[in-house]
Formats: structure tokens, C-alpha cells, sequence
């Protein structure tokens, strides 16, 4: 455990049938420790309660929707850990940039996979204060951010339990 994750098993009971949203809020913010474990959560909900439940009205093209969902849920759980590490790489090397970068060579400087447009993986990671972004013409900068980073309960009390 990171000095960012918390114990969100109280919340399962309750708001597990919620919890891929949950999940795509925490995407949405950087926050991929709390994705994971939201994705973990909601992904064997949707398996016990939906793909493998049997009901008298599924179809065999019911159960391969049902079955393909699943398995996308999944490929999220293998993509989140990764995201993580950029996340922090990413925080660590800006820190010897004190003036910022170009995103481009951020881009290569973290060695990137593709994961999700490198693009958009910023803006999560500055809508959720992690990094700042300057547009300069056609360029834009990535620099350390100066918000301080809330902890993971207050990010949980504000965005997602509201």
C-alpha cells in the first residue's frame, strides 16, 4: 500500500453494483489505485450477478454481451497497475524540470505504451491536480503541479460519496 490508498471495503456492500462507475470517476482523476480496486469490486459483481446468474430470459447473444463486458472490465484491471507507475514516473521526472516540458517529450521520456491516448492521460492526471498543462501555440507544457494532492478519503467523501 501507498500513502494514497485506502481500505474501501466498507463502501462494498453497499455500493458495489456501482462500482465500475466508481471505477471511471477514479480513471477520470488519476486516482488508478482506487480504479483498481473499484474495477476489482464491480468486475466479480457483474460476474456473479449478471454473467454467470442464470434467468429464464437470456439468450445465448444476452450471455456473449454479458461475457464481452466482462472481459473489458478485466483488461482494466491489468491496464490500472500500469497507469499507476507512468503516473508516478511521470511526477518524479517533472520534478527535474522545473519549467515544465513539452508534452512530446514527456511522451518519450516515460517511455509510454499506449495504454490510453497520451493525451488524454494528462488531462486525467491534471483535472486531478496531479500535473499542470500550459498550452504554448501548437505545444503544450507539463509541469509539476502546485495543488496539493487530497488524500484518498476526502477524494472518496467529495467525488464519489457525495
Amino acid at each position: 500500500m501507498n500513502e494514497y490508498t485506502i481500505n474501501i471495503s466498507r463502501y462494498k456492500d453497499a455500493e458495489e453494483c456501482n462500482a465500475i462507475d466508481y471505477a471511471s470517476k477514479c480513471e477520470r482523476r488519476g486516482r488508478y489505485e482506487l480504479a483498481l480496486e473499484f474495477q476489482k469490486i464491480g468486475a466479480n459483481w457483474y460476474e456473479r450477478n449478471v454473467v454467470n446468474k442464470p434467468s429464464p430470459y437470456d439468450t445465448e447473444e444476452y450471455k456473449k454481451t454479458f461475457r464481452q463486458n466482462l472481459k473489458e472490465y478485466k483488461i482494466k484491471l491489468t491496464i490500472y497497475p500500469h497507469l499507476l507507475i507512468i503516473r508516478n514516473d511521470i511526477i518524479n521526472k517533472l520534478k527535474n524540470y522545473p519549467n515544465g516540458i513539452e508534452r512530446k517529450d514527456l511522451f518519450t521520456l516515460v517511455e509510454y505504451k499506449g495504454l490510453i491516448n497520451f493525451g488524454s492521460f494528462c488531462n486525467q492526471l491534471e483535472k486531478g491536480g496531479w500535473i499542470k498543462q500550459i498550452k504554448n501555440g501548437k505545444n503544450v507544457i507539463v509541469m509539476s503541479s502546485d495543488k496539493r494532492i487530497i488524500s484518498d478519503a476526502d477524494f472518496l467523501k467529495i467525488e464519489i460519496f457525495r
